[in-house]
């Protein structure tokens, strides 16, 4: 079974590593009470921190190209994304439009910033 996991180790990460964390998405939400429109920050950061983690996870299993100090940022990024993520669905839980809106303003922004990130690990 292991070395099933190890051959198809690139398959396997942007597959089933979304579908995962969508999951935990949905029980988080349910857990707050998230049934309409207000955790939508939380979604956008989530998919911020999915892609981000993607690219981090891919530049590890393809060799050494993070060493030192650009791992040690890369983990602060990828805590840093579920922070956000965490912070955006508890704003979207208080169902106050106007903390609703300021969670898909910083959700929407730190999926472009997790993007970015990614793209520029990407095109080194």
């Amino acid at each position: 079974m292991w070395s099933y996991i190890e051959s198809h180790f690139d398959q396997i990460i942007p597959t089933y590593l979304p579908l995962a964390v969508l999951g935990i998405d949905v029980f988080f939400k349910v857990m707050l009470g998230n049934r309409n429109l207000h955790p939508f920050g939380g979604d956008m950061a989530l998919c911020g921190f999915v892609v981000y983690l993607g690219v981090v996870l891919h530049l590890v299993q393809a060799g050494p190209a993070l060493q030192g100090s650009a791992l040690t940022s890369s983990i602060f990024g990828i805590i840093g994304a579920l922070l956000v993520w965490f912070i955006t669905l508890f704003l979207g839980s208080l169902e106050v439009w106007f903390l609703s809106l300021l969670a898909a303003f910083i959700g929407l922004y730190t999926s472009s910033l997790c993007a970015e990130s990614a793209w520029s690990m990407l095109s080194r």
